[in-house]
């Protein structure tokens, strides 16, 4: 059996698929187990994959339920012990997947591992290096926009990873995983955007540690399905926000928060003066948010009745 299972969505992205691929193709890690899940897609994506990359399972879902909807799906339908969910527009280096998975390995604590993630424009500009957390639990991809800082060093805890380019433990994702057919690994409500951040909190939270390992590398060409700064793009940041907020912290957080998230509210108001458009589709995506607030927090709850588990450091 693979000991990697290689999970990749795809919406209307044949023309992207290649890049990513023969990437996946090129790997020191071998017979890894390589699933394309197809999310509605009508630019022939399915019958083309089968002609030209006949070594990858497709999984063709009759609708675009959004991203989280296809890794779970292709999850779901993995048999690895390790999974590696990766955007369709990413490309990693020829020793990611095998770096990766030895660390795995290596760590009975380790639930999810990511490598440095590389503009693919200019490689040697970061796009991330997992994700890092500020003020009410806002999240941003740590290096953004700065120099590589190359692959020396030793790997190194981070607060969680990015599901561009991660690797993840099966195990890890059933203990997380809320019920479903199949199992909700990343949460579908949250459509696209922000559903690996509310997965690593909920990893966090049940004791499996996310780390950076420098020596992998993954180039990412970057919002080439969802255009950055697009209204969509921005309300669903808005949405999902409050979303894996309220699961994380509770409604007790919540409260906590409160003065920090009524001050952010108002300047977002003050904003629409300067970007009207950016800051009424983050407004709007809050608004929409709204009715799902009670489920967000009813799963807070669900998170904690699964106790968590502190694991020895060392080989699993």
């Amino acid at each position: 059996m693979s000991r990697v299972s290689v999970v990749i969505p795809s919406w209307n992205g044949r023309h992207l698929l290649p890049f990513c691929l023969d990437a996946v193709a090129g790997q020191s890690e071998r017979d890894l187990e390589a699933i394309v899940v197809d999310n509605g897609s009508t630019d022939g994506t399915v019958d083309w994959l089968g002609a030209e990359y006949p070594w990858v399972r497709v999984l063709a879902l009759p609708a675009n339920g959004g991203f989280s909807v296809a890794v779970n799906a292709g999850i779901h339908a993995s048999r690895a012990p390790l999974v590696f969910v990766l955007n369709n527009d990413a490309a990693p280096g020829r020793d990611c997947i095998r770096a990766l998975a030895d660390w795995l390995d290596a760590r009975a604590d380790a639930g999810s591992c990511q490598g440095r993630v590389l503009r693919h424009s200019d490689p040697s500009i970061v796009d991330g290096l997992g994700l890092e957390f500020g003020p009410g639990l806002r999240a941003w991809q740590s290096w953004h926009g700065r120099r590589d800082p190359g692959p020396q060093g030793v790997p190194r805890p981070i607060a969680g990873v990015s599901a561009c380019a991660a690797l993840y433990r099966r195990k890890a994702l059933g203990e997380v995983a809320d019920p479903g057919s199949p199992p909700e690994v990343f949460d579908p409500a949250f459509f696209a955007w922000y559903e690996d951040v509310d997965l690593s909190l909920r990893l966090a939270r049940r004791d499996w540690s996310a780390w950076l390992v420098p020596a992998a590398t993954c180039e990412h060409v970057g919002s080439a399905t969802g255009i950055a700064g697009s209204w969509r793009q921005i309300f669903h940041l808005g949405r999902n926000y409050p979303l894996y907020l309220a699961r994380a912290v509770g409604i007790a957080g919540l409260a906590r928060l409160l003065p920090l998230l009524a001050a952010r509210g108002l300047l977002r108001l003050v904003g629409l003066a300067v970007h009207p458009r950016r800051e009424a589709a983050l407004i709007l995506g809050a608004c929409a948010a709204l009715p799902h607030l009670p489920r967000a927090l009813r799963r807070h709850r669900e998170d904690g009745r699964r106790e968590p588990r502190h694991r020895a450091v060392g080989p699993p």
